[in-house]
């Protein structure tokens, strides 16, 4: 047997997700980390002061928020190794809804990217309308395969 050289990933919307990052209220010593959870960016020990919260969290951060969830962020991804065939590449769909509502089940994708991440670690530039890229047929279909699949049907 050898070992995979490729990964599944799947994603789907959940709730917006606001966060705030002012107007937060500092949590004591004893409710700050690593002594409690903490809904806060520095994790250092009681050091917890700037926090990164949404409404209604403990740190009552309510100003200057943002959400970091959207419905168009449902995707389906295969991650290639370096070595595989296709390379050290990101293969990805995605696809507007919220499951809640309707299933989201990729067969109206509104986008796809594909990167390599050997050349591109931070998956800047999308290269499905790179004519020196790699075709993503094979890809999608791969993807498809494991979409699909359960159990021991999956390659």
């Amino acid at each position: 047997d050898t070992w995979r050289d490729h990964v599944f990933l799947e994603s789907y919307y959940v709730d917006d997700n606001p966060k705030c990052v002012e107007n937060c209220t500092a949590l004591e010593w004893w409710a700050q980390f690593p002594s409690r959870d903490s809904y806060c960016a520095d994790l250092s020990p009681y050091r917890n002061d700037h926090c990164w919260a949404g409404v209604g969290y403990p740190t009552g951060c309510d100003q200057s928020c943002y959400v970091t969830e959207t419905t168009a962020n449902n995707f389906i991804a295969l991650r290639f190794m370096p070595g595989s065939a296709p390379g050290d590449v990101l293969y990805a769909e995605f696809q507007t809804g919220d499951q809640d509502k309707q299933d989201v089940d990729f067969t109206q994708v509104d986008f796809v990217e594909m990167y390599d991440v050997a050349e591109d670690p931070w998956q800047v530039h999308n290269l499905v309308a790179d004519p020196r890229a790699p075709p993503g047929g094979g890809l999608h279909r791969q993807l498809r395969r494991w979409f699909g699949c359960f159990g021991a049907s999956c390659p």
